[in-house]
């Protein structure tokens, strides 16, 4: 068993200051002096682990897309039949939007602030190849006979009906005058909704 180093006791605390301050203000209006005092260190010591704002911000955007890659890719590894890996790729979702891992609203402003940046991003760290491997999957399900309709429909459904609820949740709980604690309760009876949803629609 490795014991943790000062060193990089430090460097966690440093990523998980900058995830936040990142998912708060975005990359524009954050700043190194922001993530530094929310890490509890000087700017100084931030700067020598990490040299500027962008080098920190792809670090630590490359790791949360690496954690949501892998567990893309073994539900794709999974060889369940598809039905069960739709289910599956709903509840990690859900799962992971609950923990704040997909940073729906994050992404979505960051992309329409710098769409070639996170195009590259995403492509590097192998978000589209998840994606691509699970359409494929779909494409195979729907020639098959498994699935009644096209598999671009089927994953925008999907998507839309797991990422609207986060990306949109303050909005939507305003609209239905939930309270954090309430719409939190409706995002866990929603899961179990679309999955129904899904299921009865996949014959089309």
């Amino acid at each position: 068993m490795t014991v943790p180093t000062i060193e990089t006791d430090i460097e966690l605390r440093i990523r998980q200051a900058a995830m936040k301050v990142f998912l708060e203000k975005g990359h524009s209006a954050t700043s190194m002096k922001a993530i530094a005092d929310e890490a509890g260190i000087k700017r100084t010591l931030l700067h020598y682990y990490f040299r500027n704002k962008e080098k920190l911000y792809d670090v630590v955007f490359s790791q949360v897309m690496r954690q949501v890659n892998e567990r893309t890719s073994a539900i794709n590894r999974s060889g369940l039949p598809i039905g069960e890996r739709i289910e599956a790729f709903i509840d990690d979702y859900f799962e992971g939007s609950a923990e704040g891992d997909h940073c729906e609203a994050f992404f979505l402003h960051e992309y329409n602030q710098n769409p070639e940046h996170m195009k590259q991003a995403l492509s590097r760290d192998g978000f589209f190849s998840a994606v691509a491997e699970f359409i494929e999957a779909l494409d195979a399900a729907h020639a098959r006979g498994e699935l009644g309709y096209n598999a671009r429909q089927l994953f925008l459904d999907i998507l839309s009906l797991c990422m609207f609820p986060f990306s949109g949740q303050r909005m939507v709980a305003d609209t239905l005058g939930l309270s954090e604690t309430e719409y939190a309760a409706l995002l866990l009876e929603r899961k179990t909704h679309v999955k129904k949803l899904l299921r009865n629609g996949l014959r089309g």
